[in-house]
């Protein structure tokens, strides 16, 4: 592993789960003249004769899988790419939470499928997962708001946990949603709406000014899985909410379906 100046930061060899320990890395050197980035560091990889390469910004602590093609052509391996989008051409692009989700993704790599225990074991991940099977139906910028992680690693934990089958996501409106495995994810109307939000926007039409706590014992529902409801019922203009004291108030806007 060498860093953008070409000095080796570490060569050792993995053990026999294929891991190497944890490696500390700086990300930044002083010098008389000024602090200069040691990003991205270039990381080779072998097995045999096979080889693989990688180049990796590092932004914060993190797993990193490399896959080494063995008794194939060498292909095209991608690494993990946190990378930071500051072109002002972009902005507009990523202000907007599904597009900056689809360009982020293409950024990050392709690697072995691993344990569940394995894919959890990074504690920012476990976190993701465990937020996600707390509050089925979230959205990207709910999980980045929570627990307060960059753009590039929540992309990327996010798309390990897809891919190892353990969170699922669909686009719904202007917003990504994601569900723990196991979940049945609401069916979907013409209009993007769903069954279960029709139940709460029906209910709030009869009973105007009812609360969410009101509204869960109405309905049966849990507090998490609500507010995800009203929270998609507010986002296209269906509902209306009056905070009241210590409480919040919901009623029906008109055009509502």
């Amino acid at each position: 592993m060498r860093d953008a100046r070409g000095n080796v930061v570490f060569f050792g060899a993995a053990g026999p789960d294929g891991f190497t320990p944890p490696i500390l890395l700086t990300t930044e050197v002083r010098t008389l003249a000024a602090v200069e980035s040691r990003n991205p560091f270039a990381i080779e990889v072998s097995y045999g004769s096979a080889r693989a390469s990688v180049a990796v910004t590092v932004a914060e602590a993190g797993d990193l899988v490399v896959a080494v093609p063995v008794g194939a052509p060498p292909a095209l391996v991608a690494g993990l790419a946190v990378a930071t989008l500051a072109s002002a051409s972009l902005a507009g692009i990523l202000a907007v939470e599904r597009s900056r989700y689809a360009l982020l993704a293409m950024f990050l790599p392709l690697y072995s499928r691993l344990s569940k225990d394995k894919v959890l074991e990074n504690y920012n991940r476990g976190r993701v997962y465990e937020y996600i099977e707390l509050n089925p139906g979230t959205h990207f910028n709910a999980v980045l708001a929570a627990l307060g992680m960059n753009n590039g690693a929540l992309v990327y934990h996010l798309e390990v946990l897809q891919k190892e089958g353990l969170v699922a996501s669909r686009q719904e409106g202007m917003y990504r949603r994601f569900y723990p495995r196991g979940t049945e994810m609401p069916p979907l109307l013409e209009n993007g709406t769903t069954e279960a939000q029709l139940r709460v926007l029906k209910a709030i039409q009869e009973m105007p000014g009812i609360t969410q706590k009101e509204l869960a014992r109405f309905l049966g529902l849990r507090q998490s899985t609500l507010a995800y409801q009203i929270d998609r019922l507010g986002a296209v203009g269906y509902i209306a909410s009056e905070k009241r004291g210590r409480k919040v108030h919901y009623m029906a806007k008109r055009g509502g379906t």
